[in-house]
């Protein structure tokens, strides 16, 4: 007889004591051990799925809409223009040229190449470069292996190879390619064998003063050219240096279009980037110019187009690392690479840099600077070291880089800084720069959308000034949002708007019933079915179709959580208490960061990525339907009870009174709503402000007409603007209220 077992149990043994003698016959199994106590509503067990953690690959989704624009379309790959000229037009600024070609032999056509790569110990600028021999050289990929690349050219002159190499890496997939240079030098009677990474740039570059001569043209026989963007912003026009065969290809970087975060996991802010492109279009007889107007506003270092950065690198194999941006190193203007390679906890152990008057001196402690970067490609972001860096090892870099992207500050899209995030959906998109706008500052803006399509605010709104030359702007503030970003009606992003939605104006102080039919896209942006219309359809506004700022939509942002439940990883049920000593939370925590998701941590957190449940409540309890609690209350009481993560949406159900038509006369107006059913009643509110209660107007509830509901408003002040809604009183009213703007005659 066993007695007493469950208050010794131990891992590794069970104590026991008998009064009789035994046989025990004990078959040991991994066991999951939960120690239960009694617990109130504030100590309560506690079970939860444990997803991945959040990174934004997988939680953030973004929906591209930026190739709406023809003219913002990304080129096809390898798509190439061959000419004869000395100048073309182009409606980008961003493009690579060449006039260096393959051989042309009878099996295959001439190739342009388009990008060189000069080598480090062969080279003009070597010492004594006159006494070298290049006896062979040879590629290879990322293992090491040779490849039998054939289209390039060796310029040994100027230690010179013209290709069209480009190293990728995948931020999702963590997938790479990259192409090693192997080459031997023989100085006299010694040889070196050489390998480097591939560091391209472009053959032909924008040219400086340095490259005119004394009347303003290039300089003969120079890799440079000329960009200036003509009169009224019709196009670009190139200038090359000679009358000749070139080959030219547009680059993605010279559209517009949103980028993902360089952040790499939950533990950084998630800041949405857009690449710095600019094009011109042409829309009916007016020329207009899309770009980030805020991008020469940002801080640089040490000037434009430079900034510093410190990131962490992602190992990819023995020496190799890549960095989240692209490389600037030219120690002549003092933009120099700096790495910090640390042990598994933490410890420095190697400090590299590309500065020579740093090294040899001590960087911390008794670590001193290395020569430890044996190559760079600086367009990629590719870094290989002379040592092979363990998987356990994290490495940094401190660098700088020339800034090819906005990053947008505004709005943190990680869920653990930013939980408001995640109801909604943030639009951004460019207004164009045009005649009537003159030179814009800021170009940049974004809406935000709830989980039906309506959008809650504008800031673009927000940054309109008065008198401002901007038909966007004026049109926005004038007609759809308060200065406050606020919209003055319901006003949806995406619906597809009906012929009557796109008619409505406010005319004659009238303003007609437009509320359930007008979205964003159709009132404002390129996509327009007005835009898109060789004339304007009868019964259409025509002020509506020349008005249309010609807006360009990039992208639709979301935050969510992990598509599939096989994502899950571990279900857990524990009680607070039994975990780690108070004594030794703060070495625990040193060594596992993820001590403060535990539910006795002194100070805990959601375990980020546990998952997004959906809440359900009758609008009633709601303050602004006359119940006890608002919104944030509700939401409060929700997250109380989910201490270990979790993020609970909210919503209430039943159906949503929509005002369909309107009657506007001098001191009353009349409207009209479907039928939701005979059980349904309802309240009729109008107000003078929108944040501001409203006042019931019916003296008693109104119950439904099969045929279509109405009330008249009466008592009014001519020429005023109010706002009005209906909402249903039986305690089943929907997620959100429509209200309507009218405005007395």
């Amino acid at each position: 007889m066993v007695k007493y077992l469950a208050h010794q149990l131990t891992v590794s043994s069970v104590p026991f004591s008998a009064d009789v003698p035994t046989r025990l016959n004990i078959k040991k199994r991994p066991e999951t051990i939960l120690y239960r106590t009694l617990s109130n509503r504030d100590n309560i067990n506690i079970s939860y799925a444990m997803g991945e953690p959040l990174n934004p690959v997988d939680n953030l989704h973004i929906t591209d809409r930026s190739n709406s624009l023809v003219q913002n379309r990304i080129p096809d790959v390898g798509y190439v223009t061959q000419l004869t000229t000395q100048t073309l037009t182009l409606n980008v600024d961003k493009f690579l040229v060449t006039d260096i070609f393959t051989v042309d032999v009878p099996t295959k056509v001439a190739t342009p190449l388009f990008y060189k790569h000069t080598l480090s110990q062969f080279n003009p600028d070597v010492v004594d470069f006159a006494t070298l021999t290049l006896v062979s050289l040879e590629f290879m990929n990322k293992d090491f292996q040779s490849i039998g690349l054939t289209e390039y050219i060796l310029n040994k002159t100027l230690g010179e190879i013209y290709n069209n190499i480009e190293n990728s890496y995948d931020v999702a997939t963590t997938e790479f390619e990259v192409t090693y240079v192997k080459y031997i030098v023989r100085d006299g009677t010694t040889t070196t064998v050489y390998h480097e990474l591939i560091n391209n740039e472009s053959i032909y570059q924008l040219a400086s003063f340095d490259d005119l001569d004394d009347d303003g043209l290039l300089v003969a026989g120079t890799k440079k050219y000329l960009a200036e963007e003509l009169p009224g912003g019709s196009s670009f026009l190139i200038t090359l240096p000679s009358l000749q065969l070139y080959a030219y290809k547009e680059l993605q970087q010279s559209r517009l279009y949103v980028i993902e975060p360089a952040a790499l996991d939950s533990s950084d802010p998630w800041l949405i980037r857009v690449t710095n492109g600019q094009f011109l279009s042409a829309h009916d007889t007016t020329n207009y110019k899309y770009y980030v107007a805020e991008f020469d506003g940002q801080a640089f270092s040490p000037y434009p187009p430079y900034k510093a950065f410190v990131h962490h690198a992602t190992w990819l194999n023995n020496s190799l690392i890549h960095l989240p941006k692209n490389i600037a190193y030219d120690p002549a203007i003092g933009l120099e690479l700096d790495i910090f390679v640390r042990d598994s906890e933490q410890e420095l152990q190697a400090a590299y840099t590309t500065n020579i008057l740093k090294i040899g001196t001590i960087y911390t402690g008794d670590v001193e600077w290395e020569v430890g970067i044996s190559s760079i490609d600086g367009l990629n972001g590719f870094v290989e070291l002379t040592q092979t860096v363990a998987t356990t090892d994290t490495v940094e870099a401190s660098y700088y880089s020339v800034e090819n992207e906005y990053e947008i500050s505004l709005i943190d899209f990680n869920p653990s800084n930013n939980t408001e995030i995640l109801d909604k959906r943030v639009v951004f998109y460019v207004a164009p720069e045009s005649i009537y706008t003159g030179t814009l500052s800021k170009s940049l803006h974004y809406l935000l959308v709830n989980s039906i399509g309506k959008i809650t605010y504008a800031s673009q709104a927000t940054e309109a000034l008065s008198g401002a030359l901007d038909p966007a702007t004026r049109k926005l503030v004038d007609e759809d949002f308060t200065t406050t970003g606020s919209p003055k009606h319901t006003f949806y992003y995406d619906k597809e708007s009906t012929t009557s939605g796109l008619n409505s104006r406010i005319m004659s102080g009238i303003n007609l019933p437009w509320v359930e039919e007008f979205s964003f896209i159709d009132k404002y942006t390129v996509e327009s079915v007005l835009f898109a219309t060789t004339s304007v359809p009868s019964g259409i506004s025509y002020e509506n179709y020349l008005e249309n700022p010609r807006i360009l939509v990039l992208a639709d942002i979301t935050v969510g959580e992990h598509q599939s439940v096989e994502d899950i990883s571990t279900f857990e049920s524990r009680a607070q208490g039994g975990g780690i000593k108070s004594d030794y939370l703060d070495l625990a925590t040193e060594y596992q960061p993820q001590v403060n998701w535990m539910y006795d941590s002194p100070i805990p957190r959601p375990y980020p990525g546990v998952g997004t449940f959906y809440v359900q409540v009758p609008q009633s309890v709601l303050v602004d339907h006359s119940g006890l609690f608002t919104r944030d209350q509700v939401t409060d009481i929700i997250h109380r009870y989910t201490k270990m993560g979790g993020y609970g949406v909210l919503d209430t159900y039943g159906v949503d009174p929509t005002i369909t038509d309107a009657v506007v006369s001098s001191g009353e107006f009349a409207i009209g709503w479907p039928s939701y059913g005979s059980s349904t009643t309802y309240n009729v509110y109008y107000s003078t402000d929108i944040d501001s209660d409203f006042i019931q107007v019916n003296p008693s509830e109104l119950s439904d007409v099969g045929a279509g509901n109405s009330y008249t408003i009466s008592g009014l002040i001519p020429g005023v603007e109010y706002y009005t809604k209906v909402e249903a009183s039986d305690g089943s009213t929907g997620a959100t209220v429509s209200v309507v703007t009218l405005t007395t005659v």
